[in-house]
């Protein structure tokens, strides 16, 4: 299970996406919650169409690697025009992560799984999350993914008692 952003920024005025790291976050925990057995990943520096790299590459004037209809950006256009430094850039990241309305452990284990790799000079952000035990709540609310949608899952309903199922050790 994967989800691509195309970084933190806004391109219409360059100002810090005030919602994605929210985003980010609940993603990788409906993730969690909607299949135990695999790992969600959210890549910073991949658009999700072909538009979207396009506006990338309109705004930064720079281009992008297509791989399986998959559009790596990276973030060092990003980084060089609007953070200063790529230590900015995920020190922003990792302190936005922290202050996340999750679990402890979950935090914990975003964090810990943070990646920055280079492929083909491109530089990406990779965080994952898996479950471990026990279904994960975004500000107190429980979250799926159902297809590329991030979806909640109301308490009581036969979709919670489904997740509780799935993703506690004890079962539901």
């Amino acid at each position: 299970m994967y989800d691509f952003k195309l970084g933190l920024t806004l391109l219409e005025d360059g100002s810090k996406n005030p919602n994605i790291v929210s985003k980010i976050v609940k993603t990788l925990t409906a993730m969690a919650n909607t299949n135990s057995d695999e790992e969600g990943i959210v890549i910073i520096g991949v658009a999700n169409d072909i538009a979207s790299a396009q506006n990338y590459q309109s705004h930064y004037n720079s281009n992008w690697i297509e791989i399986d209809k998959c559009f790596v950006t990276g973030i060092n256009d990003e980084v060089k025009k609007y953070w200063g430094s790529l230590e900015n850039y995920v020190q922003y990241l990792k302190r936005e992560i922290s202050k996340q309305p999750i679990q402890d452990d979950v935090k914990s284990q975003i964090l810990t799984n943070f990646n920055v790799i280079n492929y083909e000079e491109k530089t990406v952000v990779i965080l994952k999350c898996k479950n471990n035990g026990h279904s994960f709540t975004y500000k107190n609310e429980f979250y799926e993914r159902r297809g590329s949608n991030t979806e909640k899952v109301e308490i009581g309903s036969a979709s919670f008692n489904e997740l509780m199922r799935r993703t506690t050790r004890q079962g539901f």
